[in-house]
């Protein structure tokens, strides 16, 4: 077997089996032995990076910029919203105190339903010069059930006012509670606008 293999051991076997360890000790040794120190400052590129490898533990913290990110890639699903402060002048829109924007009633009014209904009826007029005496100030005649409801309110005293109703010649009355008749328009009776709410 020995003659065997002596009639095979040639410079070129030797050469290729030597070359064979040398790669394989090399490789072995540069993975033992090459670190950062070995590594030429800004010498590795973008494309020498493994992709999706980078991971946060191989970042150091608070060291990622603005300038790193890329403008409007921070979506509110990153942003822990308990962190962030008070915005500057959040109080304040178009320069006017945030109080100025809650809705609220005129003086004379009282709040009821969705608008503002005036607390003293005025003197008696026909329909028309009441439904006009509202328009000019900016308000209505409140429709029957805003006024019927608006009778049940304590201190409130509905007796026979016009509401906004009006069918032909005839107008609705509004007692107390759900009461309420049908009178001509042209008939002179109290009544009461109703204001939108308002800042």
């Amino acid at each position: 077997m020995l003659a065997r293999l002596r009639d095979r051991l040639t410079y070129a076997n030797v050469v290729a089996t030597l070359a064979l360890f040398l790669a394989l000790g090399g490789a072995s040794y540069a993975a033992a032995r090459i670190g950062s120190a070995s590594i030429i400052n800004n010498s590795v590129r973008t494309q020498d990076l493994r992709n999706n490898d980078i991971r946060s533990r191989d970042i150091r913290n608070r060291t990622i910029t603005n300038a790193d990110i890329l403008t409007n890639t921070v979506t509110g699903r990153q942003v822990r919203e308990s962190s962030l402060s008070k915005v500057p002048d959040a109080d304040r829109l178009d320069g006017a105190d945030g109080a100025s924007y809650r809705v609220g009633c005129p003086s004379g009014t009282q709040r009821h339903g969705g608008g503002c209904i005036e607390t003293t009826a005025r003197g008696p007029a026909t329909f028309d010069a009441a439904a006009r005496t509202c328009g000019t100030a900016g308000r209505r005649l409140p429709n029957p059930d805003e006024l019927g409801s608006f009778s049940e309110e304590p201190g409130i005293d509905v007796a026979g006012e016009y509401s906004a109703a009006r069918q032909g010649t005839n107008a609705d009355v509004v007692s107390e509670g759900p009461g309420h008749n049908s009178l001509p328009a042209g008939t002179a009776r109290a009544f009461r606008c109703l204001a939108p709410l308002s800042n």
